[in-house]
Formats: structure tokens, C-alpha cells, sequence
């Protein structure tokens, strides 16, 4: 998923498929692959589910398995923005 400005994709990678505990995380990466920054850690949250940008572009909210809900607050100057 895009930034609403367009210069960041928000992604997903899963390291595991087994349920209930379905793992990964969330990466921020600056457009042109300019160097990735991993938002969540693998041991802190499940599976992080429909992640989006607010509006704004400064904050990440997404769901995880099993529901917890949680928000980013993205920096500026990551990932070279």
C-alpha cells in the first residue's frame, strides 16, 4: 500500500503460516527501494492484518491475530523522507 503522498509503500511478510500463531511483520520502505525499515517485531505481535496509512500519512493502523489494535506514528525522516 501506498503513502497518501506516494513516496512510501507499506508492506507485509509473513514468516509462518501456522495458525493461531500466523507471524510477521511490517515494513516501511521509501519508493525506489531507497532501504526498508521493519515496524514490528515478530516477537512482540501476531500477524499484523489490514494495515493502512491515516490520511495524513503520519500514522500506520492495523489489526492483528489474534485482535490486538495498534498504531504507528511514522517520522519524517524515515526511509529517506
Amino acid at each position: 500500500m501506498w503513502s497518501p503522498d506516494g513516496q512510501r509503500v507499506l508492506a507485509r511478510k509473513r514468516i509462518t503460516d501456522t495458525a493461531p500463531s500466523a507471524c510477521g511483520w511490517l515494513l516501511l520502505d521509501a519508493k525506489g527501494g531507497a532501504g526498508g525499515v521493519q515496524l514490528t517485531k515478530t516477537d512482540e505481535l501476531p500477524f499484523p492484518n489490514d494495515a493502512t496509512f491515516s490520511n495524513d500519512g503520519r500514522s500506520i493502523y492495523f489489526a492483528s491475530t489474534p485482535p490486538v489494535f495498534s498504531t504507528i506514528k511514522t517520522q519524517t525522516t524515515a526511509c529517506g523522507s
